[in-house]
């Protein structure tokens, strides 16, 4: 699977970055499903292990996978028309954490007061500001 010699201008990075996302794309992986370590990517791409985290970062940002040592790459959403920007509820909901962790609120804590949120109505219009990107 190697795309170093492709001859393409980009930067293998980015070559690596959009492989992935275009095997998302296509169904390869389904939403909650694992993708294969960084260490077996960069050997399939025959490409260094950081440069295989750069276009998985890059993916991060993206919403379209997360990660973490020990985790595993999840993919969490599938790009493309009709898609949920995860990446800027994952953006929310890091902040969420790190407002918590830095008034001592316990994780546990913040996870039980999500579960006792009432659902919205089927139908009902989303909350003031949802989908707006907090200041920074």
């Amino acid at each position: 699977m190697s795309i170093a010699a492709t001859g393409s201008q980009s930067p293998l990075h980015v070559q690596i970055e959009r492989r992935i996302q275009w095997s998302i794309e296509r169904g390869e992986y389904a939403e909650g499903e694992s993708l294969p370590s960084a260490s077996a990517l960069s050997a399939d791409f025959r490409a260094n292990k950081n440069t295989v985290l750069r276009a998985l970062r890059n993916l991060r940002a993206k919403g379209l996978v997360d990660f973490g040592r020990g985790r595993g790459i999840i993919v969490i959403a599938r790009s493309g028309p009709g898609h949920t920007d995860v990446a800027g509820l994952s953006d929310q909901l890091r902040q969420l954490v790190a407002v918590a962790d830095a008034h001592g609120v316990a994780r546990s804590s913040l996870i039980s007061a999500i579960e006792r949120m009432p659902r919205p109505a089927e139908g009902a219009a989303p909350p003031r500001g949802a989908g707006k990107r907090p200041r920074a």
